[in-house]
């Protein structure tokens, strides 16, 4: 039996749903401020409002009732945007059509994340959907309270933005923690770290003695957000996924950075009309690498600080519809990384000898992030240095974490790609 409470919430969330419907006849056919205030109106409580929604059916579908809303919802998704165009049509591509259109097309993607697991997962970074799992949250603890993970074990407890009980992992020393719970009768796996969250008494019982980001969180030098955390709802996605295929309770996918600390490093850079001069500089203050560009910048060589050898070459190709940058390592080729068709974050991959690098854009935190996986084992961060310092504000330069020390001359160079890149996509260049 459901409390009043989660009733009089779901009702609040089905007439917040309406109301992003009822002002939009306030929109004026010619563009105002108006207009612009009553789209974020608009889907603001329609978010909010499904939010609601959802949160009252907490409890698991049916297989047979997880296939029907996830059809009714593809339909509507469709419905909306067709409706939208539509509209955007006979109103003659007006301020207030093109608004509709907007606000149906954003609300008509959401539901279609809601219905197609692998779209919202490919879509959402630091929140994954178990879309084959149909197993209530009170039985998938007891099948996963003995089973260890990179966060520990699980626990029932509450966090403050979700009113029913989670199943929660953690938290770590450095406030990580991730959460299970159901929504839409869908599972959801998601990360946070935010200690204020949890209460007090709960964090205390509950600490699990291991740092799953890079430990430097008070270290100006050292990355702003933690990455790492972001990137385990995916890997606890694929541990119930299993489950839900073979009954097994079972953690087989090892961690993120393999147990290894991981190093920061920082660019230092110098630009002159004719070249370009970057130094990779590690958590003490020394300089590791020097990687020097020279006009028109397709070509830059990363040298040995020390010694002053070349360890790695990366040139652009020119004249591409999408990046693409050749590596040389050792004076050998390594691989050329090539940039995917963009649907929702920036992708490249490389195939190598060591297998197929992946470097992938990390969206749920500020600033511009990726993440690189040499097959799908995590082997650095890139990350915009967002220190108010004058030259990270007149250049933007990127921190690297590292998790295998192997690897640094190939995240440096990818380093100082993605920079390049964030420049050109600021400039509106392709």
């Amino acid at each position: 039996m459901k409390s009043q409470k989660k009733v009089g919430k779901m009702l609040i969330g089905i007439l917040l749903i309406a109301i992003s419907y009822v002002f939009l006849p306030l929109i004026s056919y010619d563009e105002s401020f108006l207009g612009y205030l009553i789209i974020a109106v608009s889907v603001f409580c329609f978010l909010i409002g499904c939010s609601w929604f959802g949160g009252f059916f907490s409890n698991p579908s049916s297989k047979f009732g997880a296939v029907a809303f996830n059809v009714f919802a593809t339909i509507l998704a469709i419905a909306m945007v067709v409706y939208g165009i539509y509209f955007m049509v006979i109103d003659y591509f007006s301020f207030r059509g093109m608004t509709v259109f907007t606000i149906l097309l954003i609300e008509g993607i959401y539901l279609f994340m809601m219905a197609k697991a692998s779209v919202y997962n490919e879509a959402v970074d630091g929140v994954q959907l178990v879309a084959a799992l149909h197993t209530p949250l009170d039985e998938l603890f007891v099948a996963f309270k003995d089973v260890d993970t990179p966060y520990g074990r699980p626990w029932m407890g509450h966090i403050k933005s979700i009113e029913d009980e989670c199943m929660i992992y953690g938290p770590t020393k450095d406030g990580s923690f991730l959460f299970g719970y159901y929504s839409f009768g869908k599972f959801f796996i998601g990360e946070s770290g935010y200690y204020a969250k949890l209460k007090e008494k709960d964090i205390e019982e509950h600490l699990v003695n291991v740092t799953i980001g890079n430990g430097h969180e008070e270290d100006e030098t050292a990355p702003l957000y933690n990455l790492v955390g972001r990137l385990y709802p995916a890997m606890y996605r694929s541990m119930f996924t299993a489950y839900a295929q073979t009954g097994k309770a079972e953690w087989k996918y090892g961690a993120l950075t393999d147990g290894k600390g991981a190093k920061v490093y920082t660019f230092d850079e110098q630009f002159a009309w004719f070249h370009q001069i970057y130094h990779l500089i590690d958590e003490t203050g020394n300089n590791i690498f020097d990687i020097k560009g020279i006009a028109p910048f397709k070509t830059f060589k990363l040298l040995d600080s020390g010694s002053g050898n070349e360890v790695l070459k990366m040139s652009k190709r020119l004249l591409r519809p999408l990046p693409r940058y050749d590596f040389y390592l050792d004076g050998h080729f390594y691989g050329s990384l090539r940039q995917r068709a963009k649907i929702w974050h920036d992708e490249f991959k490389m195939k190598t000898v060591d297998g197929v690098l992946k470097l992938r854009e990390i969206s749920a935190t500020i600033g511009t992030n990726y993440a690189v996986y040499i097959d799908d084992r995590l082997i650095g961060t890139l990350s915009e240095n967002l220190n108010l310092r004058i030259r990270n504000i007149v250049f933007d330069n990127f921190t690297i974490t590292v998790f295998d020390d192997k690897y640094l001359p190939l995240l440096t160079a990818m380093g100082i790609m993605a920079e390049r890149e964030l420049v050109r996509d600021r400039q509106g260049k392709l």
